[in-house]
């Protein structure tokens, strides 16, 4: 990928081709062999995953058939930057109703959950708890658009 020479760039063209129905496959493909690198250093603006959830919905129909790949890469990136990672599964989930994904990708985005509240906990104090709100938030759209996976995960964190 030149995104390391050039990512703004990169990120302009990826996002431009996810816009045009006939590219939006090829370039979701790409994208999916990008989140599963464990190297990649690719961290796209907001606005690159507006255009890879439309484009992908747009061009087959489904999104989250295509999207299990990001959930594992945010489960790795919410290991060290976990406010941009809450970014990015915020506007991954905008406007889904509904959602199919493998167990893999259930247990990133539990995995992703737990990171994205332990960060909530270390700043509860400091932020009035603005934080832990947004990750409720997020796990209550995943139970609505049917993550029933995350059952399992929500009883062993809770705590005792």
């Amino acid at each position: 990928m030149n995104g390391e020479s050039h990512p703004k760039l990169c990120e302009a063209g990826l996002s431009f081709v996810l816009t045009e129905r006939d590219g939006a496959v090829d370039v979701g493909r790409y994208c999916d062999q990008v989140f599963r690198d464990p190297w990649s250093e690719f961290r796209p603006r907001r606005e690159f995953f507006v255009a890879y959830r439309d484009g992908i919905a747009t061009a087959t129909g489904d999104v989250f058939g295509r999207m299990d790949s990001l959930f594992g890469w945010l489960s790795e990136v919410a290991l060290d930057d976990p406010p941009y990672a809450l970014e990015v599964l915020e506007t991954a989930i905008d406007g889904i109703d509904r959602i199919y994904t493998s167990s893999d990708a259930a247990t990133s985005c539990a995995k992703c959950l737990t990171e994205l509240f332990r960060e909530a906990e270390d700043c509860e104090l400091s932020d009035d708890g603005r934080f832990l709100k947004r990750v409720l938030a997020v796990q209550d759209v995943l139970f609505s658009i049917g993550l029933d996976a995350l059952d399992e995960w929500l009883r062993a964190a809770e705590r005792p």
